[in-house]
């Protein structure tokens, strides 16, 4: 039987700039071409505008 991530349990503590960090590492892992990072940080700078770097991953909403 394969093991499941529960993703819930795993952004309890985590802050929006730790998860997109974990992310843009999680790309590179995956040999995404360099264009492809850089959009994806793009996006996540973008991000930053609108909500703090350090607000927990549980607090982000269609609101927001």
């Amino acid at each position: 039987m394969r093991n499941k991530i529960d993703l819930k349990n795993n952004c309890v503590d985590k802050t929006f700039e730790k998860g997109s960090e974990e992310f843009i590492l999680y790309c590179k892992v995956r040999n995404l071409r360099p264009t492809t990072l850089k959009y994806y940080n793009d996006i996540v700078n973008i991000w930053y505008k609108f909500c703090d770097r350090k607000t927990p991953i549980k607090d982000i909403t269609k609101k927001l």
